[in-house]
């Protein structure tokens, strides 16, 4: 089964698709008609991300709440709702497909698990998703850099910095600069893997492309019916990964958005993962494409974080400290 949105948050496209089943698996038992009071809107649908070392995967115990509007149990509302979703589905948002593996497990309850060619596509996406879109680096501004400005602000920009103004801070920056310092270490970190020819920023709209994509994916040995998986399999890495996904959820829904907590999570997380998971020496000269693939999740970090500081928090999102 199949559905179109417009949201690029995993959660999100899980509620609006669970709202879909629900309402097709409703009308074929004539529960049209629900209790009053009772609304089935996306945002009540309860789907969270588990904690999991390796994979993504989501739990979904809306049929414990149907189980007792429609007086039914919990295991075979289900079962019907698994039925008529599929226990592989995919659903486009976009541009881009997403794979999950379906299934019922214990009283009730739903889990979703992101196939791994997915999670690669998703990440692609947050870095170069197309003009006007979160990823989009432009020159001077908004997280980007220009040849022989680097670190510099353009005028009338927001939390401008320029010549003579580094370090020059506000009552509400002081207190983000453990954010800020990550965000300008991502941003370090992408200069330097350009000059290294690791990846490159070109163009007058400046976008992470080379190589295109990142090669986040191993590649496949030729046997058939093998799974692809990420090149990303550090504790570390996941952990990030997973962070980055809580992140873009927590976005999607801007009337419990707590976005201090979400860049201090997010920030911290790439602590762990930088100085767990080596880009330079050994790694970029035996194996580039994990550098490369490594460098994705900097410069995904750096996009999000750039997005919490300066249009959630109201701070500038330095490029260098």
């Amino acid at each position: 089964m199949s559905c179109c949105v417009d949201f690029v948050a995993v959660k999100k496209i899980l509620q609006l698709q669970m709202l879909n089943v629900i309402s097709i698996f409703a009308k074929s038992i004539g529960a049209t008609d629900l209790p009053r009071g009772t609304q089935l809107i996306p945002e009540i649908i309860q789907v969270k991300r588990c904690f999991h070392d390796s994979d993504i995967l989501y739990s979904c115990a809306i049929a414990f709440k149907l189980a007792h509007l429609w007086q039914l149990q919990a295991i075979d509302i289900a079962n019907q709702l698994v039925t008529t979703l599929g226990e592989k589905f995919y659903c486009c948002a976009q541009g881009i497909c997403l794979n999950f593996n379906v299934q019922v497990v214990s009283s009730g309850w739903i889990y979703f698990r992101l196939k791994e060619e997915s999670l690669a596509n998703w990440l692609q996406h947050l870095i170069s998703p197309g003009d006007g879109e979160i990823g989009r680096w432009e020159d001077g501004e908004m997280g980007g850099w220009r040849d022989g400005e680097i670190g510099r602000w353009r005028d009338g920009g927001i939390g401008r910095w320029g010549d003579g103004e580094i370090g020059r801070t506000t009552p509400t920056t002081e207190n983000f600069f453990t954010l800020q310092y990550t965000h300008a270490r991502c941003c370090s970190l992408l200069r330097l893997a350009h000059k290294q020819g690791l990846i490159k920023v070109s163009g007058q709209q400046t976008i992470l492309n080379f190589p295109n994509p990142i090669p986040w994916l191993k590649e496949a040995q030729g046997l058939e019916g093998e799974v692809l998986q990420l090149r990303l399999v550090h504790p570390a890495e996941r952990r990030l990964i997973a962070q980055i996904i809580d992140v873009q959820d927590s976005l999607s829904n801007q009337t419990q958005l707590q976005g201090k907590k979400l860049a201090r999570d997010l920030s911290k997380a790439f602590e762990q993962f930088y100085s767990s998971c080596r880009i330079w020496g050994e790694v970029k000269s035996q194996t580039p494409k994990l550098a490369q693939a490594r460098l994705g999740l900097v410069a995904v970090t750096q996009v999000l974080l750039r997005s919490l500081l300066q249009e959630h928090l109201g701070v500038v999102a330095p490029l260098e400290l």
